[in-house]
């Protein structure tokens, strides 16, 4: 539904205009990947301290 609407207005607009709207969908996705991959490093870290090596080494 979102992508129909978004989709629908960007068919209208003149090509300046997409480039405006391409620049700013840029700038959400840069935003979104930044976010995951700290989410992803976040979640690696996470298993590393959490996981069955470190517990091994606490059990030592």
């Amino acid at each position: 539904m979102v992508r129909d609407e978004i989709n629908w207005m960007l068919d209208v607009l003149p090509e300046n205009e997409l480039n405006v709207a391409r620049s700013y969908i840029e700038m959400v996705h840069r935003k979104y990947m930044y976010q995951k991959t700290l989410e992803d490093k976040a979640m690696h870290t996470h298993e590393f301290m959490c996981g069955p090596y470190f517990y091994k080494i606490e059990q030592a």
